[in-house]
């Protein structure tokens, strides 16, 4: 293929992708027109394009060298991949993307998220979608590793390998089963019946164990940060010194759970049942509930740091007279700005 045509299929795919515009591949043509009138090294104009700052060599190295490959293959990886291969997100913002996913309770779209944040053009978003064929789903966790089956899943285990993670275990039964130290970090586990196993000092960041049953179920030191419990069963559940910093527990069953030193700030717990809980020495700062969170009499949510998710709260049982915290205009204003982010 001959310098020129090779300008020409970049130069198109790159206004395309809206990542440069008509004017500046003109520009940079007329550059690489100069440099070969000068009789000087040859530049390509990808190159132009990056020496000028319109776009990143990485963003152009991809299109010349990946791309061609990637529209023709049948397996797809979530988009956020191509766009960190691309250049045009780094792992900060994909990572921050995700923990957004996990935290909101009407999940938004990878490429939504990215477009509101100024990462990246929703029309580039777009662009990657139809050309690569990609479902543009709202899945909450984002990974790229192969999804494990039960099978692979409890032979891995049971070989001495950890690493787990992206596994799809719904509605799997396995209850009394022991995962200590496991990986399983962004898998699916919703629907399940876990009853009396244990998750010691395991790795369940981002997880989705939605709807599960984890009575009586262990989860000692284990992270779950911006995990969905969301409908669990967690009655008397071991939860001392867990991580679950913005998880999701709306309409969880904590009752006499043990809570002990847990780490649940920014949690969502509206519709929660925490009654019978052992909540010594845990943090719940900035954690959210609502009129159908359920503590015990002598609780008061305002004391733990808790904030309201509903400023009508100021008649929920446990907020009495002389404990009544007002909520200001800050506070509001906070409380606003965090359900954008948690849901």
């Amino acid at each position: 293929m001959s310098h020129s045509v090779r300008k020409k299929l970049i130069g198109q795919i790159l206004q395309q992708a809206h990542l440069v515009s008509a004017a500046q591949i003109d520009v940079a043509l007329h550059d690489c027109a100069v440099q070969a009138a000068l009789q000087l090294p040859e530049l390509r104009l990808g190159e132009v394009l990056s020496l000028r700052g319109w776009v990143k060599q990485q963003t152009v190295d991809f299109f010349v060298e990946q791309w061609p490959k990637l529209i023709l293959q049948t397996e797809k990886a979530k988009i956020g991949f191509y766009l960190q291969e691309a250049g045009l997100l780094d792992s900060s913002q994909i990572n921050w993307i995700i923990n957004q996913q996990a935290k909101l309770s009407i999940t938004k779209k990878f490429g939504e998220l990215a477009s509101e944040q100024g990462w990246i053009k929703q029309n580039t978003i777009q662009f990657f979608i139809e050309q690569l064929s990609l479902e543009n789903n709202s899945e909450n966790f984002l990974n790229y590793a192969p999804s494990l089956s039960v099978q692979e899943v409890l032979s891995r285990y049971m070989a001495g390998n950890t690493n787990l993670q992206n596994s799809r275990l719904d509605k799997v039964q396995l209850s009394k089963f022991i995962l200590e130290y496991a990986n399983l970090e962004a898998s699916q586990i919703r629907e399940a019946n876990l009853e009396e196993s244990v998750f010691d000092y395991s790795n369940l960041k981002k997880t989705d164990l939605s709807k599960s049953n984890l009575v009586k179920a262990s989860f000692r030191n284990t992270d779950l940060r911006y995990a969905s419990l969301k409908g669990c069963n967690l009655y008397q559940a071991f939860l001392a010194q867990a991580n679950l910093t913005g998880a999701n527990l709306k309409q969880a069953n904590l009752t006499s759970a043990n809570l002990q030193n847990a780490q649940l700030d920014h949690a969502l717990l509206q519709g929660a049942d925490l009654r019978g809980a052992n909540l010594t020495r845990v943090s719940l700062q900035r954690a959210y509930y609502d009129a159908a969170t359920c503590f015990d009499d002598y609780i008061n949510p305002l004391e733990l740091g808790m904030q309201p998710a509903d400023t009508t709260l100021n008649n929920h049982p446990n907020l009495t007279n002389n404990s009544l915290v007002n909520v200001n205009q800050e506070n509001l204003l906070h409380f606003r700005e965090t359900l954008v982010l948690c849901g």
